[in-house]
């Protein structure tokens, strides 16, 4: 027979996960607000496809064995609208059957932009990026082009892209980075509580228990919106990269679900932002504090090699992790859906959140978590 004490205990502990399952499905749909509509990823493979066929079609024979295809986000299923922007940036990759002794990063980018610049309508929206070029489509979506030439020293089919100043090819593998990020996530967290404590539990339809659609994919997204609202008033160039948020999210959070078990979702999250900087090396040279994350698909790919240039943007990288953290354990804390509110708007941006909350305004009004 259960006792007061156990009963109370029992009952305080359903009551924070119905709290914390609350929040989880508040970011669950900050997430849906955020993320490329489907039928917008379609318009925009039928558009890439477009793309290549046209740049095949040209009298420029150096450019028609060209392969344009999707990675980082978009391949990964992590798209999140750029925090003040209408448009999606979708990264692509323009893949040439050239070897590093044919043609230099310069040479290829210069081929690709004019041959953009050949068609008006690409013109009037063509901007240069550090490594290739990017192709506006207005209210719509970004193409972010890098070309990309086969590694003939990587016998598992990896590629080699411009490095930043395009004075040199490097080692790639958007292909194995994106099976990878699929494999860990593939990997589920463990819960020390039955769901089954919450079926007689009296809440309101919209503070029934809630699960992330995809624990790994949806950290991400939670991380990078975060990461844009943190930094849009500051120097963007201290701005993690979504790459390396990608890849230690994709890190800690194996290393996580596989050796603890959690109370619920939003402790999982927590979890994996502390520990993502267990996956940064540091170490001295000369004197000098260098950084190196590993990509665990390219060979000798360090993904912090900007870091050791500018090591204000590992700085920047651990004061906005520590940030993230700070509102993540005080939310869990709180009860009051005004509260949440008025903490997630501060977290993740005013106009998201405050769509999802007039959504069910009926019936805020009548809950109490």
């Amino acid at each position: 027979m259960v006792n007061n004490t156990e009963a109370n205990s029992m009952e305080s502990e359903r009551q924070s996960y119905v709290s914390k399952a609350w929040i989880v499905g508040m970011l669950e749909r900050i997430c849906l607000q955020l993320e490329l509509p489907e039928a917008l990823s379609e318009e925009a493979k039928q558009l890439y496809y477009q793309i290549e066929a046209w740049f095949g079609a040209g009298s420029q024979s150096r450019l028609s064995n060209i392969r344009i295809f999707p990675h980082g986000s978009f391949k990964l299923g992590t798209t999140t609208k750029p925090y003040g922007q209408e448009e999606f940036d979708i990264d692509l990759i323009c893949q040439f059957d050239y070897s590093p002794f044919d043609i230099t990063p310069k040479q290829i980018n210069r081929m690709i932009g004019d041959r953009f610049r050949a068609r008006e309508d690409y013109a009037n929206g063509l901007e240069p990026l550090k490594r290739g070029w990017r192709l506006k489509f207005r209210h719509k979506f970004n193409f972010d082009f890098i070309p990309a030439i086969q590694n003939t020293f990587d016998r598992k089919g990896g590629l080699l892209v411009p490095d930043y100043k395009q004075a040199d090819w490097i080692p790639s593998h958007p292909k194995r980075f994106a099976d990878r990020f699929d494999f860990y996530a593939l990997f589920k967290p463990e819960f020390k509580l039955e769901r089954g404590l919450l079926v007689n539990t009296k809440i309101t339809p919209l503070s029934k228990p809630f699960e992330f659609k995809d624990y790994l994919k949806r950290f991400v997204q939670i991380l990078k919106r975060h990461r844009d609202i943190y930094f849009h008033n500051q120097d963007q160039k201290l701005s993690p990269s979504s790459t390396i948020i990608t890849a230690l999210t994709a890190k800690a959070y194996r290393a996580c679900v596989t050796r603890s078990s959690y109370s619920s979702e939003i402790d999982v999250l927590t979890d994996v932002l502390h520990h993502m900087n267990d996956h940064i090396n540091v170490f001295y040279v000369d004197g000098k504090k260098r950084f190196d994350i590993p990509n665990e698909t390219t060979e000798e790919e360090n993904l912090a090699d900007l870091w050791n240039d500018r090591p204000e943007c590992a700085e920047a990288f651990d004061t906005w992790r520590n940030s993230l953290l700070d509102i993540l354990r005080k939310i869990k804390k709180l009860q009051t859906p005004s509260l949440i509110r008025e903490m997630l708007s501060q977290a993740f941006g005013e106009s998201v959140v405050n769509l999802i909350f007039e959504n069910y305004t009926d019936q805020l009004h009548n809950t109490r978590i």
